[in-house]
């Protein structure tokens, strides 16, 4: 570039040299001087301060005392003279003076001075207030000396030095001290005028060259003007593009600015939507960790909003935008992410995103624009969009984190537990609401204060030793606390304490939280109590009587002493519930166990093993009398009935007794021998006691024996039926049989079923049993029909457990139903006590039988509990004399009368009466001749095998 030097306008250059010459004439001076005189003072001042401590030191070393007298006439000499005389020999020490805190001259070199007084003086008052002073000539020369010893000794400085006493408390006198000039300050003043010409000389090449980089600047500021304005034209084409990057700027940092509030997100995208011109703007976050979907929070479609649109990321330009990247995509964006289904429905052509991406790079989520039209963008323009991408994170990431707050003070005011935050001290800073409910203390109460006024005072030293050794080193302690609330009451609570840390490591809090555990405990107990005692009577229960149970044995080993199991077990319990409903039984129950308690000692152990057994352990028992007499005891008290409401109940109890350690030396094996001996009771007539026999041990082995081969002989089909014929008593002909069950044992041949039924019906095998029994007897009938006898009624025994059985009728109505039999010629035979179970109950199950065609028959009528009340309501058709009547009419008037009132009310009811077990020709013409109707008994036929009385039914 060509510059023409002729049309400078200015000769900036010559003044520059004129005014610069000047200035540094002046300023070299000027800084010579007060150079020169800087070294000189700093020169000065350090002679003095190291004239200072000379004097200091010296009189502490010598010790001496610088008070005088001015009326001391004789001068004392003492210490003072020979101290001074240090002084003098000191090169650079003309002279010195002492003077008191009068300014009184005490000692000098000349003693002409002394006595004189120098007050007021400058310097000496500021020595004498404890400071030190220096007087100098301002011209740098020695100045004119007083004459000492007719001498005129020139000096360069007076310097008056603060002497202190011994201890340093006070000022007791001043030093004046005629200083010589140093060697250092002779070289400094000789040197003055060699600093005054360095300073000139450096201030003219400063100035040679200042002179020639302002003479360079000048060609390159004109250079510069030159084509600044060549550059014009260029900068007035940018000045629009320029006006709309401040316009967007502006707006861009009026919005990202702002404070945050509902509308942020709304108006950063409609910010957006205007500086790139484009319809589309929206902000979506990730709906989950698995960033696979956006959620739209703004939305802004052309002048409306449309919020909370979730779609699927993959295959789209978020996806990439994923990787922290900004995506630019100018036009044809929908062909370049076909899977983008959002595109495809807005119809957008161009497209540009970038990441939200938090503080702690955590990608939260997307900003974009777009549009239906393409997108250029200009240079400046693309940073904005990151701009805003940061902004909005950080935004998000406030709202995450206030919406956090707000959870935790939630938490913190709404949780059920008490939560208490106190300092490193352990002083209290804050509570929440629940603290307060649980402890009852308040905010008022409780800040500022220790913890420790919670304390119940029930845990010892050790317990806090190890609370702190564990919060300390592990930093958290939990565990159960006794606390005491506001009002005094002691209570149990479930504590948890952390400690809080600086990010050095340091303890800053403690968080305590805790929850009232009263009901919790008091649950437990309850729950102990329900597990270890029977909720009816409050006894302890069997598990809770099996553990004492051991321990007494166990203590009466050591001890080689005896102990005492009784067994009780209710007589007949079950028809008491059934007669007088459970709620009299309950009473019954609760009655007697608390007889039971009233006639043993408090040492003994009564418990309740389940529905109606009772055990009461005896300890220190010496003989088996002892036994005897609490089991006497109990039987008489139960002898008077059991009052309930307006209902007499009469109650007995069969009584097992096993002696420790004649019978057993083991808890177990003794309660087993006790229960063996209960049913040896029972089975010798109820309402008596039992001891433990050998004898007994054998039986009930048998007696399992027989159980577990019971179990087998159903599982192979060991059982079969006899038919017993049952006549009319006046034709002769068989009209009936009764199918009674035979056990055809693999070794023990034909066992008869008075021998097994009850074990059977104690194991529960008789339900299985008498099924077998209805459907082969079923079968039987039908199999007559096919062979060409004539149809007749077969008879066939119910248990008490099977008719009890809640599917009973469903059972009779499908086999008679698979079987093909006629139900009018099965007749189902039950016994007294069975119908009294439920009368109720009863009756519903009697009359639906009956409505199936069903005969039903009262079997050993008699020999129960008959209740003629309900026998009437019953649907009976027959009742049949028990065989125990009919063996002794020939003899016993009593059977005979009973037999004949039994056939009298039969027929007044309507009903049949048969007779069975009718074995002499005499006992049939007794039956014939008081009206009985039929009969059944060896004197016609024994129960016979089907073959056999297959053929007896066809001759007839």
């Amino acid at each position: 570039m060509h510059i023409d030097k002729k049309k400078e306008p200015f000769n900036f250059l010559w003044w520059y040299s004129v005014i610069s010459f000047i200035c540094i004439v002046i300023i070299s001076t000027i800084t010579g001087f007060s150079l020169s005189r800087f070294l000189t003072n700093s020169t000065l001042h350090l002679d003095a301060v190291g004239m200072k401590y000379f004097v200091q030191a010296v009189f502490e070393f010598e010790k001496a005392s610088l008070y005088f007298s001015i009326e001391d006439k004789e001068r004392r000499e003492i210490k003072f003279s020979n101290i001074f005389k240090k002084f003098i020999t000191n090169p650079e020490v003309t002279w010195a003076k002492a003077y008191d805190m009068e300014g009184t001259i005490l000692w000098a070199n000349d003693e002409r001075f002394i006595g004189h007084n120098f007050m007021p003086n400058p310097e000496l008052i500021q020595a004498l207030s404890g400071s030190m002073a220096v007087s100098s000539g301002t011209s740098g020369k020695p100045l004119k000396g007083e004459h000492i010893f007719d001498k005129a000794v020139p000096y360069f400085a007076e310097i008056y030095l603060p002497i202190w006493s011994i201890n340093r408390d006070k000022v007791v006198g001043v030093i004046e001290v005629y200083k010589v000039p140093h060697t250092l300050f002779n070289v400094i003043r000789r040197g003055n005028r060699l600093v005054w010409i360095t300073s000139s000389l450096g201030g003219f090449f400063l100035y040679a060259s200042l002179f020639w980089i302002v003479k360079r600047a000048t060609f390159v500021i004109y250079r510069q003007q030159v084509e600044l304005r060549d550059a014009n034209v260029v900068l007035e084409e940018k000045i629009k593009d320029s006006e709309c990057t401040a316009e967007a700027l502006s707006s861009l940092l009026i919005t990202t600015g702002v404070d945050s509030n509902k509308h942020f997100f709304h108006d950063c995208v409609r910010d957006l939507a205007k500086i790139y011109d484009t319809r589309y703007a929206f902000v979506g976050v990730f709906v989950d960790d698995s960033h696979t979907s956006i959620r739209t929070i703004a939305f802004l479609d052309g002048a409306d909003f449309l919020d909370n649109i979730e779609y699927n990321v993959s295959g789209t330009p978020c996806e990439d935008i994923l990787n922290m990247n900004i995506k630019f995509v100018p036009m044809s964006v929908v062909q370049k992410y076909p899977k983008d289904e959002f595109l495809r429905e807005i119809k957008s052509e161009s497209y540009f995103g970038a990441p939200l991406i938090s503080p702690l790079k955590k990608v939260l989520g997307v900003v974009v624009v777009t549009d239906r039209k393409p997108m250029s963008l200009q240079l400046w323009e693309q940073p904005l969009l990151g701009l805003m991408a940061n902004r909005l994170a950080l935004e998000l990431e406030r709202q995450s984190a206030v919406d956090a707050l707000k959870l935790a003070e939630s938490v913190f005011n709404e949780s059920f537990e008490a939560i208490l935050i106190t300092n490193r001290d352990g002083h209290i800073l804050r509570i929440n609401p629940a603290f307060t409910r649980i402890t009852g203390y308040s905010s008022t109460d409780v800040i500022g204060k220790n913890p420790r006024l919670l304390s119940s005072k029930y845990h010892d030293k050790a317990f806090y030793e190890g609370f702190w050794r564990s919060l300390l080193n592990e930093g958290v302690w939990r565990g159960e606390i006794w606390n005491r609330r506001r009002n005094g009451e002691v209570f149990p609570m479930w504590q948890s304490v952390s400690t809080v840390r600086d990010k050095t490591g340091e303890i800053i809090q403690f968080i305590s939280i805790s929850s009232d555990i009263t009901e919790k405990k008091a649950s437990e107990e309850q729950i102990h109590h329900l597990a270890h005692f029977d909720v009816l009577t409050d006894l302890p229960n069997r598990a809770s009587f099996q553990n004492e149970f051991k321990r007494a044995v166990a203590h009466a080993t050591r001890e080689n002493s005896k102990l005492a199991l009784l067994f009780l077990d209710i007589d007949h319990f079950k028809l008491i519930n059934d007669a007088y409903g459970h709620l009299v039984g309950d009473e019954v129950l609760k009655s007697i166990a608390k007889c039971l308690i009233d006639l043993v000692r408090g040492e003994d152990l009564v418990a309740r093993l389940g529905g109606d057994e009772f055990t009461i352990l005896l300890s220190g028992v010496r003989e088996s009398l002892d036994a005897v007499l609490i089991a006497k005891k109990i039987l008489h008290r139960l002898e008077t009935p059991f009052q309930y409401q307006k209902t007499e109940v009469a109650t007995s109890v069969s009584i097992g007794i096993s002696l420790f350690p004649e019978n057993a030396k083991d808890a177990s094996t003794l309660l087993k021998k006790a229960d063996t001996a209960m049913y040896r009771a029972k089975d010798v007539g109820r309402n008596n006691f039992q001891f433990f026999t050998d004898e007994m041990n054998k039986q009930v082995q048998k007696r399992l024996n027989m159980e577990t081969d019971l179990r087998k002989g159903i599982e192979r089909d060991e059982f079969l039926l006899h038919y017993q014929p049952q006549l009319c008593i006046t034709t002769g002909e068989i009209i009936a049989c009764e199918a009674l069950i035979r056990w055809q044992h693999p070794t023990q041949g034909l066992i008869l079923p008075e021998l097994f039924i009850p074990i059977a019906e104690e194991s529960g095998l008789i339900n299985p049993l008498s099924k077998w029994v209805v459907e082969t007897a079923c079968r039987q009938w039908t199999q007559w029909q096919h062979n060409g006898i004539s149809p007749l009624t077969i008879a066939v025994n119910l248990s008490g457990r099977q008719f009890t059985s809640y599917n009973l009728v469903q059972m009779i109505n499908k086999t008679v139903m698979d079987t093909g039999m006629d139900p009018q010629y099965l007749e189902l035979e039950l016994t007294e006590s069975v119908l009294m179970l439920n009368v109720k109950e009863t009756n519903k199950t009697l009359g639906a039988l009956r409505d199936m065609g069903i005969s039903l028959s009262v079997d050993d009528f008699g020999t129960g509990y008959s209740s003629l009340a309900y026998l009437k309501r019953f649907p009976i058709d027959k009742l049949k004399i028990d065989q125990s009547f009919v063996q002794d009419l020939d003899n016993d008037p009593n059977d005979a009368a009973i037999v004949i009132a039994t056939i009298t009310l039969a027929h007044n009811l309507h009903l049949t009466a048969i007779a069975e077990g009718v074995e002499t020709a005499s006992q049939l013409q007794f039956l014939k001749e008081n009206g009985c109707d039929q009969f059944q008994g060896y004197y016609f036929s024994p129960p016979l095998p089907p073959d056999e009385i297959s053929s007896l039914l066809r001759v007839g």
